[in-house]
């Protein structure tokens, strides 16, 4: 790596990790493409039904949903037109174990495990908050997605590019580990729907910036300056 004309990261926070194990790398952050969802969640008006969603596979020990689940539990009572839909696919055995869940909370009317979708961007449009419990990540594809399609977020703090792509009280909400503080963040912008909106518009504005353009353009510069000072190099050993 000591020897590469370039070493990439998805995330600023990378950088200085990298830089304890490597020495003097030419360290490059270009992070992931985001589709950039044309139709955005619709956070005004009155409904009948408001959703927190999460999409990820079901994961215990990385997506942490038992988490989710246990917050959203105890905010049922007090938001009783909240729902909170589960997305994702199950190859572990989670699924059983998280429906066991709901079923001990008596939440069977309120929690879905909604399965796999091909119509994500049908699910964003149709929801109110993204939530997303995840103990660690490289980057998360389907929480910059929920926020390119306009919805506030929450997070955990101390989860790496989680922490970078939610600005706290900017376009979402960071949490302090543990269900607790979880479900207060979770429960602040339930109650809120002025604050979903506002957070909801700054989070599309923030995911502008990985739209695929602009990703691809800057790996298009990286290419050419490696190629480049790849010949230069070369010449330089012909002299």
């Amino acid at each position: 790596m000591e020897q590469s004309c370039a070493v990439h990261v998805l995330m600023n926070s990378y950088i200085e990790a990298l830089k304890a194990f490597v020495q003097n790398p030419k360290i490059v952050h270009i992070p992931n493409a985001i589709p950039q969802c044309s139709r955005l969640a619709e956070l005004s008006g009155q409904k009948d039904v408001y959703r927190v969603v999460e999409a990820a596979r079901l994961n215990k020990k990385q997506k942490r949903q038992e988490i989710l689940v246990e917050a959203f539990a105890r905010l049922a009572n007090r938001y009783p037109k909240w729902i909170l839909e589960l997305w994702g696919g199950d190859n572990s055995g989670y699924k059983a174990e998280l429906q066991g869940m709901i079923q001990r909370l008596h939440m069977e009317e309120r929690i879905f495990l909604r399965g796999v979708t091909h119509h994500v961007d049908e699910v964003y449009a149709q929801s109110d908050i993204f939530a997303f419990p995840s103990k660690f990540e490289g980057f998360p594809l389907s929480l910059s997605e929920a926020m390119s399609a306009g919805l506030p977020a929450v997070g955990f703090c101390s989860c790496a590019s989680v922490n970078e792509l939610i600005r706290h009280e900017k376009n979402g909400l960071l949490a302090e580990d543990g269900v607790d503080a979880f479900a207060a963040a979770l429960g602040e912008l339930m109650a809120d729907q002025e604050k979903r909106i506002r957070m909801g518009l700054e989070a599309h504005r923030t995911m502008e910036a990985y739209s695929p353009e602009a990703v691809w353009t800057q790996w298009e510069h990286l290419l050419e300056k490696v190629i480049w000072e790849y010949g230069e190099s070369k010449r330089a050993a012909q002299r």
